[in-house]
């Protein structure tokens, strides 16, 4: 079953230029009696904007691939002077999601969230900002601080083997995120014939005749099935380092082991996987 994983990224004043690359704006700096991460200059420009950098998405995304499908966002701001038309944006893809207006003095902060924004299609490389904005040319619009949380499937998986004719069955990643792919490969033993991947353990819901599976992630177990004819009595003994094959074959019925007469019964039971080494 799917399980919900949250990465999550804090950006204060100490961290402001190691996870935001600005525009216009101030970023780590002092004024107005407080630490802010972003401050828009007043200098004639009334709108500045700060993306995320690459060190703030290696922070969220768990992999270059994995899709995140809800977003939350926290952010504390203010102005110097009320005005209605101050204000603090947060936009994906340059869709804004949310917007504070109407900013209070320096001595108000406005504490702005808003959670459960649905992202589908949001990878690592899309642009993800804050705009601060004002008519006033001799007003400072901050953002103190501000939390980000994505929040990511991660899936289980798993590779089992049917029949006689699988050596190995492995699944690339076990536990991947949504938006990878994951592989499923089997190792043959020798002399053996490929069937397919299949969805149950009886073997009866082919998914693919592929022996090397590439699939989207999911929750997703797949059995291997690969089967080989049995030659002889098909048991053999390891003696002075050497495989020997058995000239009888024994089975353990009811706690006592009974000498087989019928040996292609037997070689049957050993193609359907009926029968485990032990070691």
């Amino acid at each position: 079953m799917a399980t919900e994983v949250l990465k999550e990224l804090s950006i204060v004043y100490d961290n402001a230029r190691t996870y935001l690359a600005a525009h216009t704006l101030g970023l780590h700096e002092s004024a107005l009696g407080y630490d802010m991460i972003m401050r828009l200059y007043m200098d004639g420009s009334k709108s500045g904007y700060a993306t995320l950098n690459d060190a703030a998405k290696a922070e969220l995304f768990p992999s270059e691939t994995a899709r995140p499908h809800q977003l939350d966002v926290k952010f504390a701001s203010y102005a110097q002077f009320d005005r209605a038309d101050n204000s603090v944006a947060f936009s994906v893809s340059g869709e804004e999601l949310h917007r504070a207006s109407g900013l209070g003095t320096s001595a108000t902060h406005v504490d702005e969230s808003f959670t459960g924004a649905t992202i589908d299609g949001m990878t690592k490389t899309t642009e993800m900002r804050f705009t601060l904005h004002s008519n006033s040319t001799v007003c400072a619009v901050c953002v103190i601080s501000a939390d980000l949380i994505l929040h990511f499937w991660q899936y289980a998986c798993a590779a089992n083997a049917a029949g006689n004719g699988i050596a190995n069955a492995a699944v690339s990643n076990a536990a991947p995120y949504q938006g990878e792919s994951i592989t499923f490969t089997a190792q043959l033993k020798p002399g053996a014939t490929w069937h397919g991947w299949y969805a149950d353990a009886t073997c009866t819901q082919l998914v693919s005749t592929d022996q090397t599976y590439t699939t989207a992630a999911a929750d997703l177990t797949l059995y291997a099935k690969a089967t080989r004819e049995v030659t002889g009595t098909g048991a053999y003994a390891k003696l002075n380092d050497q495989y020997t094959e058995a000239q009888r074959v024994f089975k353990k019925i009811s706690g006592a082991w009974v000498l087989q007469s019928d040996i292609a019964a037997v070689k049957q039971e050993m193609q359907n996987g009926n029968y485990k080494l032990r070691s």
